[in-house]
């Protein structure tokens, strides 16, 4: 009984946590269109932060543009290779530069 308690708790965490990432992916997509680069960038690092992919792909390119952030080519490779480990093959080409 004990171990079905603690996967139905594990398996609620993720749910709550997979439904943050996205909620926060989307306020910092918005973020981002209206050029609230410090929002965005909070939110996609939260959302990286959580293994989303996008979110990380987001904030590779952000310090690769210099979108709201000081150009950082060493921290743009490392989000970007953070989002290909998590599955965003977009990103996987963006680190062979």
């Amino acid at each position: 009984m004990k171990k079905i308690l603690v996967l139905v708790a594990a398996i609620g965490g993720l749910a709550f946590f997979s439904n943050l990432s996205a909620a926060n992916l989307d306020e910092a997509n918005k973020a981002y269109q209206a050029k609230d680069y410090e929002k965005a960038l909070s939110l996609y690092t939260a959302a990286c932060d959580a293994n989303d992919a996008k979110a990380c792909s987001s904030l590779g390119y952000m310090y690769q543009s210099g979108k709201g952030v000081k150009s950082d080519l060493g921290l743009s490779k490392k989000f970007y290779q953070k989002a290909c480990d998590a599955g965003d093959g977009s990103a996987c080409n963006s680190t062979k530069w």
